[in-house]
């Protein structure tokens, strides 16, 4: 049987593993506009939440709002 040790460790690798490998597909876009490049990368993202949130979440975009300023755009 697993210990909490070997679980966390098994739970750290596989973000380590999965860290690494959302960097190497966001370095991918085969363009140089900066807007494609950005639209590229949210997209690897929110594949990415898709299969680690729970389902009843979902990610899109929108603004987001703080204390000293807001943002023009951002993924929710």
């Amino acid at each position: 049987m697993a210990t909490s040790r070997d679980i966390s460790a098994r739970i750290r690798r596989y973000f380590q593993a999965k860290a690494r490998q959302l960097s190497a597909v966001a370095e991918l876009s085969v363009c140089e506009h900066n807007g494609l490049i950005g639209s590229h990368r949210e997209q690897v993202q929110r594949v990415y939440l898709s299969e680690v949130l729970p389902k009843r979440f979902a990610v899109g975009h929108g603004m987001v709002y703080g204390p000293f300023h807001h943002s023009r755009e951002a993924d929710r």
